[in-house]
């Protein structure tokens, strides 16, 4: 079925409104089912992921991805009813790809996701902070200018 769309829309679409088409596809599968984390609790462990019953939406979002990411092999999970159901998952765990994801999908995404997006992205930044390490040259740090109070003297 796949492939009867795609060759009836080669003929009509350029390549280039059929690649957009596919990575506006990507981001609204990735804004219903996707989801980014970092874990801290191992050492700041990129995880942005996606889980299906059926392996074809993983693949097509894979391709739309230009190959970007790793469908692991089905297991076993328990669903949030305690039902046991056979998934696979389709998966980055680096933060390279997890800004690639982004650069690809992120002008798509609802606020929600881009707030995920920013809060996983955020992590190495607020991480070198903690630790006293220095910044990376492309990032700016933001100093806020300090407000005078009522009855502060103003530099003359």
């Amino acid at each position: 079925m796949e492939m009867q769309w795609r060759e009836a829309t080669a003929k009509k679409y350029d390549a280039e409104v059929l690649a957009t088409a596919d990575t506006a596809w990507a981001a609204g599968f990735w804004d219903g089912e996707g989801h980014g984390s970092v874990r801290e609790q191992r050492n700041g462990e990129f995880n942005c992921s996606v889980d299906q019953q059926d392996r074809i939406n993983l693949e097509r979002f894979q391709n739309a991805l230009d190959g970007l990411g790793r469908i692991g092999p089905r297991r076993r999970r328990k669903s949030k009813t305690g039902k046991r159901q056979l998934i696979y998952t389709w998966a980055v765990t680096n933060q390279p790809d997890v800004t690639k994801l982004w650069n690809a999908i992120g002008s798509f995404l609802t606020t929600a996701k881009r707030d995920q997006f920013a809060r996983v992205l955020a992590v190495p930044i607020v991480t070198k902070l903690q630790h006293d390490k220095p910044l990376p040259e492309n990032v700016k740090v933001y100093e806020p200018k300090r407000r005078k109070l009522k009855g502060e003297d103003t530099e003359k």
